[in-house]
C-alpha cells in the first residue's frame, strides 16, 4: 500500500516544499479512492485540515449535498481513465458553504502501484465575473435595442464596415434593408459634414488618432437630415502602428440639436427685445433729419444749401438701411454657412447695432489691431 513517509529525506522534502507552494489545491488517492494527501491550499480553499482528509475514503467531507452523484461519478472516471478534464464540480466547505471548482486529474505509478492525484481551483470569482459580463453585455443589447445607440466596427485593410440593427431603426428601417458600406456613407452624410467625417477617419485609420468623433447629418428612410454624434476607437494596430480593426457608436443627438437650434432663437429674439428700445430712439433721431431737412428743402433755393440736406438724409437713410439689415441677418432662422471674416471689419460696420444695444449712458469703445484677424465664422 502507498503511504506518505513522515521521515523524509532531502529530496522528498524538496518534492514537498513544491506541493505545498502550489497555488492550486491539490489531492492524492490511492487506487481505491482513499485519501493520501491535501496541501495547505486546498485545505485553506476547502476549510478542512488535513488530519480531518488524510484516510478517508468517498464520500469525502468536502462533497456538496446534491451534487454527490455528479461527483462521485467524476471520482469513477478518473480511476478508471485517468487523465482527462477539465471538468468542473461543486465542493462544501467546512462551514457549509459551496464554491465551484475546476478540476484537473491525472495518475502516475509510485513503487509499482498507481496513484491519482487532482489539481483544484476555486472559480467563483471567475463565474461571477462572466455572469457580471453577461448582465452587462444584455443591458447594453437592451440600451441598443431602445434605438437611440448604435455599434459599428470598421476594418481598414479590407474596407469591411459593421453596424448593428439599431443603426437602421435611427434612421427609420426595417433591420437589413439598409446595409452598412463605406461606398454608400457618402451618399447618407451631408455634404457640409462630409469633409469632418473623412478627415476623422483617415486619422483613425493612419494611427495618428486612438479616438475620433464628429457630428454629422445623416439621411433617413424620409428623406430628412438627422444629427448624429459618431465615435470611433482603434482596438487593433499592426506593427507600423496603422489601425486594423476600429470600432465605434452612433449616437442620435437630433432631438438635442433642435433643441439647441431653438434655444438660440430664442436668445436671438430676446437679445432683439432688449434692442427694441435702442432702435426705437435712433429711428426717431433719423426721422427728425429727414423732417428737418424737408422743412429746409421745400424753402430754401440755395442750390448748395439744398445739396447738403440731400446729402444728410442720404447718409440718414444709409444708416436705417445698415441697421435694419443688421438685425434681418441676425434674426434669420436658417443656419448660415461659415465665411472667412476679418473681425477688425466686422466690428466697425456694425458699430452701430452694437451701440444701439447698450444703455444711453453708456459709451462704446472699439480698440480694434491694426492687423488683420480672420475667422471662420457665420455673420449672422
Amino acid at each position: 500500500m502507498v503511504t506518505l513517509e513522515t521521515d523524509m529525506g532531502p529530496s522528498t522534502r524538496l518534492v514537498h516544499t513544491v506541493l505545498e507552494g502550489l497555488v492550486e489545491g491539490l489531492t492524492i488517492l490511492d487506487a481505491t479512492g482513499r485519501h493520501l494527501y491535501a496541501n495547505d491550499t486546498f485545505c485553506e480553499m476547502t476549510g478542512f485540515a488535513r488530519d480531518a482528509l488524510i484516510g478517508t475514503t468517498p464520500p469525502f467531507a468536502y462533497w456538496a449535498e446534491g451534487h454527490r452523484a455528479e461527483i462521485h461519478g467524476a471520482l469513477e472516471r478518473m480511476l478508471r481513465e485517468g487523465d482527462f478534464g477539465p471538468f468542473r464540480l461543486v465542493f462544501q466547505r467546512a462551514d457549509g458553504s459551496t464554491f465551484p471548482a475546476e478540476v484537473r486529474p491525472a495518475r502516475c505509478r509510485v513503487d509499482g502501484e498507481l496513484v491519482y492525484f487532482a489539481t483544484v481551483r476555486d472559480v467563483s470569482e471567475i463565474e461571477a465575473g462572466r455572469e457580471r459580463e453577461a448582465e452587462l453585455r444584455s443591458l447594453l443589447e437592451t440600451m441598443l435595442e431602445a434605438g437611440d445607440l448604435a455599434t459599428w466596427e470598421w476594418r481598414p485593410r479590407t474596407g469591411e464596415l459593421r453596424a448593428s440593427d439599431a443603426w437602421t431603426a435611427m434612421l427609420g428601417y426595417a433591420p437589413g434593408e439598409l446595409r452598412a458600406s463605406l461606398e454608400a456613407l457618402p451618399t447618407r452624410i451631408h455634404p457640409e459634414d462630409l469633409r469632418t467625417a473623412r478627415s476623422r477617419r483617415d486619422d483613425l485609420a493612419a494611427g495618428e488618432a486612438k479616438v475620433g468623433e464628429a457630428e454629422v447629418r445623416v439621411l433617413d428612410a424620409l428623406d430628412r437630415w438627422r444629427w448624429m454624434l459618431v465615435r470611433g476607437y482603434v482596438t487593433d494596430r499592426d506593427a507600423e502602428g496603422r489601425a486594423t480593426r476600429v470600432t465605434g457608436t452612433v449616437h442620435d443627438i437630433h432631438r438635442r440639436k433642435v433643441q439647441e437650434e431653438q434655444l438660440r432663437q430664442l436668445q436671438k429674439m430676446e437679445v432683439l427685445g432688449q434692442l427694441t428700445g435702442g432702435i426705437a430712439h435712433d429711428v426717431n433721431n433719423v426721422l427728425s433729419i429727414l423732417r428737418s431737412n424737408l422743412d429746409t428743402l421745400r424753402g430754401e433755393p440755395d442750390i448748395a444749401v439744398r445739396q447738403d440736406c440731400l446729402n444728410e438724409m442720404e447718409d440718414a437713410l444709409a444708416r436705417v438701411g445698415s441697421l435694419t439689415n443688421a438685425l434681418l441677418r441676425y434674426s434669420r432662422r436658417e443656419r448660415q454657412s461659415d465665411e472667412a471674416i476679418e473681425l477688425g471689419t466686422f466690428l466697425r460696420a456694425n458699430r452701430s447695432v452694437l451701440k444701439t444695444a447698450l444703455s444711453p449712458r453708456a459709451e462704446l469703445s472699439l480698440q480694434v489691431p491694426d492687423a488683420p484677424c480672420w475667422v471662420q465664422a457665420s455673420a449672422q
